[in-house]
């Protein structure tokens, strides 16, 4: 398992709350997943009852971005009754947001999705987010 050095005695004495934060650091690889894996892009785990949300501003699909397991990243706290965290995005600029890109939260259970993934439909611009070719794994 892969773990981050602790902070230096020095810097905790200078910026103490430093210390009491909780981080998760990923480890992204190349490779293939499955949609119900942790992922960086690529196909998600998605109720077919549920439409694939969009961009209230563009009008464009949101990106799948982030999907992570709540059991492989017990730090986070996940909400009761959930077991899937997910985060998807408009990599557009939005006035909200200071020009930068919306981002959507999603906790779900990933029982409700049994049978069901979906990938970012095609209309939004592949340069301005993750590409899915090479689907990074996260261990």
């Amino acid at each position: 398992m892969l773990t981050t050095k602790p902070l230096p005695a020095a810097l905790v004495a200078a910026f103490p709350e430093l210390e009491l934060r909780t981080t998760v650091r990923l480890h992204p690889r190349p490779g293939r997943t499955a949609p119900g894996d942790s992922k960086l892009g690529g196909e998600f785990l998605w109720p077919a009852s549920e439409p694939w949300p969009v961009c209230p501003g563009h009008r464009d699909p949101l990106v799948g971005l982030l999907q992570l397991r709540c059991e492989e990243i017990p730090e986070v706290g996940c909400p009761d009754g959930c077991d899937l965290f997910q985060l998807l995005w408009c990599p557009k600029d939005h006035e909200a947001t200071r020009y930068a890109p919306l981002p959507r939260v999603v906790w779900r259970r990933a029982v409700d999705t049994i049978g069901h993934a979906a990938a970012t439909p095609a209309a939004v611009d592949a340069d301005h987010h993750l590409s899915t070719s090479a689907v990074p794994a996260l261990s």
